[in-house]
């Protein structure tokens, strides 16, 4: 959040523990740090639609957080020794159509494409948008050419990027997400990164295709939602 300019603190102490808040404007989303005060609380509260924090002060948050919805998640990594550069190769769905080794059936989106795919939510194509006008590369899954999964790193650090993932409704449980997954995977692996997959509970279908892409869990979090 911090490294990609999007992002600011809204404070931080160091000592005796490590306290503060982190806040992205443009997605409404605040990570809390340790138990900050309930004034940095109330702070945050005020700014942001979603609020992360470690499982382990999530009963501390809980009471300062009264009438957010709650759900808890993980954050999954690949295991240190799987080869990234590799990643798409073990996949069992062409990344080229059969019958024109030429065309790619992954590939990067863009910008101008954004406009012309059909059928696109809203909100979806609101963030591609947002993502795009900041020189985000989106991977995108095609269907007869046209995009219908799209996959991209929702934040970076020195090492790690965080997964987004979506499919339009009608070309779910097709592959095209698992084929997104793995070639940006791959193609950030190049530039020294590895993923950071993010998923909360509820989302069975997210979590069943890290699973099986190899994540394993590292961390649990506590997800706070503003409701309505």
């Amino acid at each position: 959040m911090l490294l990609s300019g999007r992002g600011f603190v809204l404070d931080f102490q160091a000592e005796p523990k490590p306290t503060g808040a982190i806040f992205q404007e443009d997605i409404g989303l605040a990570v809390l740090i340790g138990k900050p005060s309930a004034d940095l609380i109330f702070q945050v509260s005020e700014l942001a639609d979603e609020v992360i924090c470690p499982i382990e002060t999530q009963e501390y948050i809980s009471p300062e957080l009264s009438g957010w919805s709650l759900e808890l998640g993980s954050l999954l990594q690949l295991p240190s020794s799987t080869d990234l550069e590799e990643f798409s190769n073990t996949l069992s769905i062409p990344l080229k159509d059969k019958q024109n080794s030429e065309t790619p059936q992954v590939r990067t989106l863009q910008p101008e494409e954004l406009l012309q795919i059909s059928d696109i939510p809203e909100l979806l194509l609101e963030e591609l948008e947002q993502e795009a006008s900041l020189r985000t590369e989106i991977f995108c899954s095609l269907d007869k050419n046209n995009p219908v999964a799209f996959c991209f790193p929702a934040s970076q650090s020195e090492t790690l990027w965080d997964i987004s993932i979506d499919t339009l409704l009608a070309y779910r449980r097709a592959g095209h997400a698992e084929k997104c997954v793995r070639y940006a995977i791959q193609e950030m692996a190049k530039r020294g990164l590895r993923p950071v997959w993010g998923v909360v509970d509820s989302n069975r279908g997210s979590l069943k295709l890290a699973t099986k892409l190899g994540f394993e869990e590292q961390y649990r979090i506590a997800v706070f939602t503003r409701e309505n």
